[in-house]
């Protein structure tokens, strides 16, 4: 069986001079999907040939949020064909499913919601000790922060480290 195709395209806006938005087609058993992403650029920063960013003729401020939208577009690239290798053998596959995945990662999760998530599963479980170090957690935190929740995706060492002192 072939494999399914993915394709980075950009679409232009209609407005001139406002930014385009970036996308990835699938193509799989003649039957096509688009996944939007969050990734804006101007027309003239695409090289429709080569199906990639053009860095040339910005400013550093531009050329750096362009590196950073390049980074993000191969991670999620990657990570899409990684999900449909693992999955297109299975009987019931769809690329909606691939379409589906994506936009549940591309959600916020946030501390507030996932610790009571993970209380809930740990209490069917019955780990009233670990449950009990979670509730702690999320109200030392919560305190550190000042009542700000945390987006899971903002998590970083430095973070940790911070909260840790």
């Amino acid at each position: 069986m072939r494999p399914a195709s993915i394709a980075i395209k950009f679409r232009p806006s209609t407005v001139p001079n406002k930014e385009g938005r970036l996308y990835f087609q699938l193509i799989w058993k003649r039957k096509v999907v688009v996944i939007t992403t969050d990734y804006y650029i101007f027309t003239e920063e695409w090289d429709s040939k080569h199906s990639q960013l053009c860095l040339r003729d910005t400013s550093l401020m531009r050329k750096r949020y362009l590196q950073g939208i390049s980074f993000s577009l191969w991670r999620d690239y990657e990570d899409i064909r990684h999900n449909i290798i693992q999955r297109q053998n299975e009987e019931d596959f769809n690329l909606k499913d691939i379409v589906e995945y994506y936009q549940k990662k591309k959600t916020p999760c946030y501390l507030k919601e996932y610790i009571p998530e993970l209380i809930s599963i740990l209490q069917s479980e019955g780990k009233t000790r670990t449950i009990e170090g979670y509730r702690t957690l999320l109200a030392t935190y919560l305190h550190f922060s000042q009542g700000r929740d945390l987006n899971l995706n903002d998590l970083t060492p430095k973070l940790v480290k911070n909260f840790e002192t």
